[in-house]
């Protein structure tokens, strides 16, 4: 019969499953045991009266068949055999009452498991499966030996069949605990233990009758019924045998994927450490790392000085509290030196000690592959640590190859390149660096090492002229011979080609008002009394025109700079006609008159900064006359889109490319080439009208095309 052995509470996730199946199987137990009582006795005709002494035998022989067992590992758990059921087939054979046979037989077993100091759920479970699979037993036998004799062919089979029936229920029972204790599937533990089982079925069978017929025939001969009893003993230690060698190979495969593929620690430290304790069919384990890191035994483990041994058996004080016994290794990582112990636990093993209850020893010839398996866990361990540290480290790298403005590049000795940054293929252009190289690539690989830089051009597919600054560092010893830095010079040199652009321009313009007012200061200093009054006034009013054009030159210059450095230029803003504000920017350019053509319109309310919109229209115009040929017209329209007022500016000159059109709205931008300009201007009218429009909820934008004149637009939100 099998049995379980383990230590069901040992599994904490799964004790109410199976307290569950304990309990079930006890209700059952009651109910087959009430069955036998009620309907299988009274049924069953006559049985052979018995002495007291045949009990006491009986009691004696199912002590001594449930202690005299044969352990089997399934995982975590442990399935006892034993010969229980040769003691209920002599029983039945000799028609002992089928009641009292039962009650002696459980007493027996009840006596073994407490000379074992089982748990005490593992009691009830092996009652209560003895109990239901006796009276499985029990019932098929009586219900199909009829009249037969006890040697007679239908009591033969009718034993058989109910040796099967016995050893059916009891591997149904057991796979029902194993599954909630160790998630052993039954479908495999079935399939292991079928023909085992069947084996043990017959046998038992075989020798109950045999010493039967042995003791009313020849009784000198009893002693060598024996034999094939111990014959069947071996054949279980052989199974037995097989099944943990089965189950240790399992482990040491689960153990070597782990070495193969160390992890973090707190993965493969338990990992490594729970295969190790199977494979030596151990109950528990602890780690403790050099760093004071514990795993496995919980708080009440120590660190073990081991002395000059590499491994060696602990001492009771040296143990976790619930430990019977245990071996520990030392074994090193990085940074010292760490312990592995793997042990039997008390709960397991029991706190009385008998000379036939299981025990959990290393041999000394197991003792060296212990210390070599823990060896290669401690190596795989620092491959793990370096493998984190190295995959950090590679992150970080990765973080920052991916997320640095400048383009990377790497080369090996060949010059085949090993990486190609994101920023180097934005700013290149060049995704696939597979050869053949574009010509760009080759003359970036091409640029001399250790250098301070190199400035490459190229014209890109968007039709933009790129200028690169490429820097090459060798790397000497490395499969990676150079390192190779990639930046994108453009926007720089376009800035110190606008600040250049700007100093012309700001030279120029401040010369423009400036040239004026000195001469006239200083012919007004000569002159002063031989000039006329109205020569006077001319000269001063020419004064304070350019005193004016060089104030809003300057005012220019500061809003310009405040756009760019404030979060919102400041407006005040409030309800106006824009159509009426339109008008009375127009007043300012008297020398246009008959040349600009304001559309006829009613009121158009918006809320805008009055100041700011004549300011925005103002440069508009101003911008439109600059660019627009002498006599040809610039229209004023107005138009309501949605919630929105739009103000239009159209010239009739050359217009403008459609990749410049956002450009003019740049500080200091020009079209014009600043050597050869013909027009004035800072280049800041568009785009202090653009800053100003946006600070008041608006915009302005640009339609234009070559050759058909441009349309600059000014949207401002109606009123309402």
């Amino acid at each position: 019969m099998a049995q379980v052995g383990s230590d069901l509470r040992h599994h904490a996730p799964s004790w109410l499953s199976v307290r569950a199946v304990v309990v079930l199987t006890g209700l059952t137990a009651l109910a087959a045991v009430a069955f036998l009582a009620l309907v299988v006795v009274p049924a069953g005709g006559d049985f052979a009266p018995t002495t007291w002494w045949q009990l006491a035998l009986f009691f004696v022989i199912a002590v001594v068949s449930d202690v005299v067992y044969v352990p089997v590992r399934h995982a975590d758990a442990w399935e006892e055999l034993t010969f229980v059921e040769i003691v209920l087939i002599w029983g039945a054979l000799l028609l002992v009452e089928p009641l009292e046979l039962l009650a002696v037989a459980l007493l027996g077993f009840l006596l073994a498991e407490l000379l074992a100091r089982r748990q005490a759920i593992k009691t009830v479970f092996n009652l209560a499966s003895h109990a239901i699979a006796s009276v499985g037993l029990l019932t098929t036998y009586l219900l199909l030996r009829g009249d037969s004799t006890m040697f007679g062919a239908r009591s033969v089979l009718a034993m058989v069949l109910a040796a099967l029936v016995f050893t059916g229920l009891n591997l149904l029972l057991l796979s029902f605990v194993l599954l909630a204790a160790d998630d052993v599937p039954p479908r495999e533990f079935l399939g292991e233990q079928w023909a085992l089982s069947l084996g043990m079925a017959l046998g038992s069978v075989g020798i109950a009758t045999m010493g039967l017929a042995i003791e009313q025939n020849t009784p000198v001969l009893l002693p060598f019924a024996a034999l094939p009893l111990l014959a069947m003993w071996y054949a279980y230690r052989a199974s037995s045998s097989h099944a943990a060698a089965r189950e240790r190979s399992r482990w040491l495969i689960e153990l070597g994927q782990a070495i193969s593929s160390p992890a973090a620690i707190d993965t493969f430290v338990p990992q490594a450490a729970d295969a190790l304790r199977r494979v030596y069919g151990a109950d528990d384990y602890a780690v403790v790392l050099a760093g004071g890191r514990r795993f496995g035994a919980g708080h009440d483990w120590a660190a073990v000085d081991l002395g000059d041994a590499d491994a060696k058996r602990l001492e009771p004080g040296q143990m976790p509290r619930t430990w019977a016994r245990g071996v520990a290794v030392r074994f090193e990582e990085q940074g010292g030196t760490g312990v592995l112990a793997v042990g039997a636990q008390i709960a397991t093993m029991g706190a009385l000690r008998t000379p036939w209850s299981r025990s959990w020893e290393i041999s000394e010839t197991e003792m060296p592959t212990l210390v070599a398996l823990t060896s290669a866990v401690s190596s795989a361990m620092r491959v793990g640590q370096s493998l984190s540290a190295l995959t950090a480290e590679t992150a970080k790298l990765q973080a920052v190859v991916d997320n640095a403005t400048d383009g990377i590049c790497v080369v090996d000795a060949r010059g085949n390149v090993l990486l190609w940054s994101p920023a180097a293929q934005a700013i290149t252009g060049i995704t696939d660096v597979a050869a053949p190289w574009p010509p760009i690539l080759r003359s970036i690989i091409a640029v001399p090492a250790d250098t301070v830089g190199h400035l490459l051009e190229f014209d890109r597919a968007d039709e933009q002229t790129v200028t690169l600054h490429v820097t090459r560092v060798d790397v000497y010893g490395s499969a990676a011979t150079s390192v190779i830095t990639i930046r994108d010079m453009t926007r720089e040199r376009r800035a110190e080609r606008l600040k250049s652009d700007f100093i012309a321009t700001i030279s120029h313009e401040l010369r423009t008002p400036i040239t004026p007012i000195r001469g006239y200061a200083d012919l007004l200093k000569r002159r002063w009394d031989r000039m006329s009054l109205e020569k006077r006034e001319s000269v001063l009013d020419t004064i304070a025109e350019r005193a004016d054009h060089l104030a809003r030159l300057v005012d220019d210059l500061l809003m310009a700079a405040r756009a760019d450095t404030e979060t919102a230029l400041r407006v005040d803003t409030a309800t106006i006609d824009v159509v009426a504000v339109a008008n009375d920017a127009a007043k300012a350019f008297p020398e246009v008159d008959g040349r600009l053509r304001i559309a006829e319109t009613s009121p158009l309310l918006v809320t805008a900064d009055r100041t700011r919109v004549m300011q925005i229209i103002g440069n508009l115009v101003g911008n439109a006359l600059k660019y627009t040929p002498a006599g040809s017209p610039i229209d004023i329209a107005f138009r309501t889109v949605d919630e929105w007022v739009e103000v239009s500016v159209t010239d009739h000159g050359g217009g403008i490319a459609e990749n410049e059109q956002e450009k003019v709205f740049e500080r200091f931008y020009r079209i014009e080439d600043p050597l050869t300009m013909r027009t004035g201007g800072s280049g800041l009218g568009l785009h202090i009208s653009r800053q100003l429009a946006r600070a008041m909820g608006g915009d302005v934008t640009l339609n234009s095309s070559p050759g058909h004149g441009c349309t600059f637009v000014l949207r401002l939100r109606a009123e309402g």
